[in-house]
């Protein structure tokens, strides 16, 4: 609604054809990872504060356009009442075009043929497409926590945008922080 909440954490889950043309990884990264490192900085944040804030409001945005990957986190962290999910505004915004491109059979199997949509969403939504990739990479980089894969282009952009010009104008002690599942 305009606002980014306070105290945010990215979360950018590569799935889809990124482990495809990736030989030294064939297994994704479970959301259990995500989810426990997503804890882990509860936890830290928990130790800085010196104290547990109970039913703390955790917010989370969720960056990524695999569709599958969006649908096993909310369903995974259903029970974690005090988690906010914010979804990809790529995806938000973009889900019924890419239900079109790839039909309903295909539209949560990512390892069809047509799984990169890209080029076709650009061509349809005339660059709009582009416009919403770069608006979600502005909401991503209001985090002060990441959870990342540096093995993805996009998870990398993130981190050198974290590392160079966000903590540069930040103290040490309000620097941003990153846990990398998969370092790349």
């Amino acid at each position: 609604h305009g606002v980014v909440p306070s105290n945010l954490i990215t979360v950018q889950i590569r799935w889809g054809d990124k482990f495809i043309e990736m030989d030294r990884h064939r297994n994704r990264i479970s959301i259990q990872s995500y989810v426990d490192a997503i804890e882990t900085i509860i936890i830290a944040r928990q130790r800085k504060r010196q104290r547990q804030i109970i039913n703390e409001q955790i917010n989370i945005f969720l960056a990524t356009e695999d569709l599958r990957a969006i649908s096993e986190f909310q369903n995974y962290t259903a029970s974690k009442k005090n988690w906010n999910i914010y979804v990809d505004p790529y995806h938000t915004e973009l889900v019924h075009m890419k239900k079109e491109i790839l039909g309903d059979d295909n539209f949560t199997h990512s390892k069809g043929k047509n799984y990169n949509e890209n080029p076709r969403l650009s061509s349809l939504t005339k660059g709009r497409s582009g416009v919403i990739a770069l608006a979600s990479i502005l909401i991503a980089m209001e985090a002060d926590n990441y959870v990342l894969m540096t093995t993805s282009n996009w998870s990398r952009l993130m981190n050198e945008i974290r590392k160079n010009i966000l903590n540069e104008h930040l103290t040490k002690k309000n620097a941003t922080t990153v846990i990398d599942l998969m370092p790349g």
